[in-house]
């Protein structure tokens, strides 16, 4: 917390804002990749699963088709029929052909390129003996061609038949792997996308009440509060209540340092300006004093010295006690006059260490400004950024619901081939029911319907495959489609993850707007404090010229009250001369004989002063 708060409010908000949005980007940049990466395994599940098995069905079906065109072949009289048959094979092998590139293409496993090949092997081998099967039967050797028919052509079509069933189960494999796979991934990113939406709020509400501690703990005080006191005391009020504070500190309680510091300083300066008031009353009335002895003296003077001479001493001695009086109280006020200018200087360099203070202040607070200006900055940019973030998701979610209509699409041709495989066993039963009771006429038929009976045990055997086959790749199919549903359900779930991501995304928007009002405001506040500030520095730099003109009169003070002892001295040092006069003439008085006062030793008065 103290590293938090020795940070400047530029750097807190900025850190904070940084933060948010690498996060929101964080979350953002994740969500679409997790989109890309179910979205290219559902791809690669339809390339490397359905459209295989799409493949190899046509293959399996177009081969089933071809191996009943040669048992109906083998078993029929007319040559209108027989060309048909020959005919539709024809077609049906160039089918084949065509589908074994694009089966091997779309295949990724080198087992199954090579089960592919070992495939094309088993169908070329299979086809030649198809060849001489047909050979015979256009030369009207239809026996020979039912034996080989059974026979080891037989035996070749079960080998193709059996390398289609091995790479049927190895493709139903791959797209079992691969469905699992994706919902396995898929839960693992939403489990991820929900911890890391999670831990983004939880950061962000923990870094929001860090960064408002921190700013609060160094104002001290509530901005507003903080503003309209300063304005006070800018405007000369020294006397604010200041409210108690729940932990001193900040700025509020170094404004609460400097009033009272400059009341104390305001306070000292009235009591020696009192002090120095009453001090020089005091001379004054000791001066007044003495220029009324002095005055008497004169008038003394001029009424007769030897009838004032009794007066004279008395007077003088009343002048020299009190021109001893006087110069002890000028002596003090002296001192105090001394001791006023030197507390005076000392206020006086006070008052420019606050107003210097008062200075900084001002200066930190339009730092402050400035700050919080760039704050505010860098706090709508990171809103610019957030939004961008939030319209990158709102992309992700569109393609996100275009990848879901893409897997329902899947899932519905997934359907169809599905009912498809069910025609095709529709047909299948039809056509071994119908090869049971081919077998029944032949049988009916004896001898002469032996090669039908052929026939229909063949179409018969192919029936049997044909459901088989349809069964199995009816599995695979159900297999796909449950894989499908699945995925279907994740890009679900995902959209639903990424809906609330957005909606995260968007309340970080919110909230960061929020924020930049809020730095606004504080912004404006700030500003009001640095004004006040500039303003309590006039009235500091006010108090400072009072403080020096009162420094400047004191010391004037000090310079009079000086030449007042000066003249005190003086007034002592004639006093004690007119009082050496007073005894002379005394005694000269007492001298003489015709009434004529003896004038002092020297031949001459002495004047006074």
């Amino acid at each position: 917390m103290n590293l938090v708060n020795g940070l400047t409010l530029r750097t807190k908000l900025l850190c904070t804002f940084i933060f948010l949005a690498c996060f929101t980007l964080a979350v953002g940049l994740f969500g679409i990749n997790r989109m890309a990466f179910i979205g290219d395994n559902s791809t690669k599940l339809y390339r490397q699963a359905t459209l295989p098995l799409s493949y190899i069905s046509d293959i399996a079906i177009s081969f089933q088709r071809y191996r009943v065109n040669m048992a109906v072949l083998v078993g029929i009289d007319d040559k209108y029929e027989k060309t048909k048959m020959i005919d539709g094979n024809k077609i049906l092998s160039e089918k084949i052909n065509a589908t074994m590139p694009l089966l091997s293409e779309a295949l990724a496993s080198a087992a199954e390129k090579k089960l592919v090949r070992e495939l094309e092997e088993a169908r070329n081998a299979y086809m030649q003996y198809a060849a001489q099967v047909t050979g015979l039967v256009l030369a009207g050797k239809v026996a020979e061609a039912g034996t080989l028919l059974q026979g080891e052509t037989r035996h070749r079509a079960d080998l193709y038949r059996a390398l289609i069933d091995k790479l049927i189960t190895s493709i139903n494999d791959d797209g079992k792997a691969l469905s699992d796979n994706n919902i396995t991934s898929a839960g693992d990113s939403a489990r991820l996308m929900y911890g890391i939406i999670g831990l983004t709020f939880a950061i962000s509400i923990a870094l929001g009440f860090i960064v408002t501690s921190s700013i609060a703990a160094q104002l001290g005080e509530d901005p507003h509060y903080l503003h309209a006191v300063a304005d006070r005391i800018a405007h000369g009020d020294l006397d604010v209540a200041f409210r108690r504070q729940q932990k001193p500190g900040g700025v509020y309680a170094v404004l609460q340092d400097m009033v009272a510091a400059m009341k104390a300083r305001i306070a000292e300066a009235q009591e020696k300006s009192r002090e120095a008031g009453q001090e020089a009353e005091r001379a004054g009335r000791a001066t007044e004093e003495a220029r009324a002895a002095t005055a008497q003296a004169e008038r003394a003077k001029r009424d007769g010295m030897l009838q004032a001479a009794d007066r004279l001493s008395s007077v003088v001695g009343v002048v020299s006690s009190a021109s001893e009086e006087l110069a002890s109280r000028i002596g003090r006020s002296s001192e105090g006059a001394d001791e006023q200018s030197h507390r005076l200087s000392e206020t006086a360099t006070a008052m420019e260490e606050m107003n210097a203070t008062v200075l900084e202040v001002a200066r930190n607070a339009s730092q402050a400004t400035d700050t919080a200006e760039k704050a505010k900055q860098k706090a709508e940019d990171g809103a610019d950024t957030v939004q961008r973030v939030v319209t990158g998701i709102g992309q992700v979610q569109s393609q996100s619901l275009e990848l879901k209509s893409d897997m329902t699409l899947l899932g519905q041709q997934a359907e169809g081939i599905g009912h498809i495989m069910n025609v095709i066993s529709d047909i299948a039963d039809q056509t071994n029911l119908l090869a049971l009771n081919a077998a029944i006429e032949a049988a009916r038929a004896g001898e002469a319907g032996r090669g039908f009976a052929v026939v229909a045990d063949e179409v018969r055997k192919l029936a049997e495959k044909t459901m088989t086959a349809t069964q199995e790749v009816g599995s695979a199919i159900r297999q796909i489609q449950q894989g499908t549903r699945k995925n279907i359900e994740t890009v679900d779930r995902t959209f639903a993850t990424i809906e609330e991501a957005t909606g995260l995304a968007t309340a970080s928007g919110e909230a960061l707007r929020e924020i930049v009002q809020y730095v606004d405001l504080s912004t404006d506040q700030v500003r009001s404090i640095a004004t006040a500030s500039e303003e309590q520095s006039s009235a500091s730099e006010e108090i400072n010229r009072s403080v020096e003109d009162v420094n400047r009169i004191a010391a004037d003070t000090r310079d009079a009250l000086r030449l007042c002892a000066k003249t005190v001295a003086d007034l002592a040092r004639q006093a004690q001369e007119l009082d050496a006069m007073v005894r002379e003439m005394q005694a000269g008085g007492d001298m003489a004989t015709g009434g004529r006062a003896a004038l002092p030793a020297g031949g001459r008065p002495r004047a006074i002063g």
